[in-house]
């Protein structure tokens, strides 16, 4: 398919490719945090991100707080 076809169906469906991809990586985060077996640094590393900052502030804008906020909310609810 092609890179402008591709983009039709996306718009079409009421998304794009970078939506997209922030929804599984989102997951992605939100699955590795809470499996606790990672750092945040190799999070980062392992979802693709430059540096861990990037990945902070990613996070921070999926779901509004940053990750280890997000871990230590978590963490919390299992006690």
């Amino acid at each position: 398919m092609s890179d402008r076809s591709l983009r039709r169906k996306l718009s079409a469906a009421g998304t794009t490719y970078q939506k997209l991809v922030d929804q599984v990586r989102c997951q992605a985060a939100i699955n590795l945090i809470l499996a606790d077996e990672l750092s945040i640094e190799d999070i980062a590393e392992t979802l693709g991100y430059g540096d861990v900052s990037h990945f902070r502030q990613s996070f921070k804008h999926w779901l509004g707080y940053p990750p280890g906020h997000f871990l230590r909310l978590n963490q919390l609810h299992m006690e």
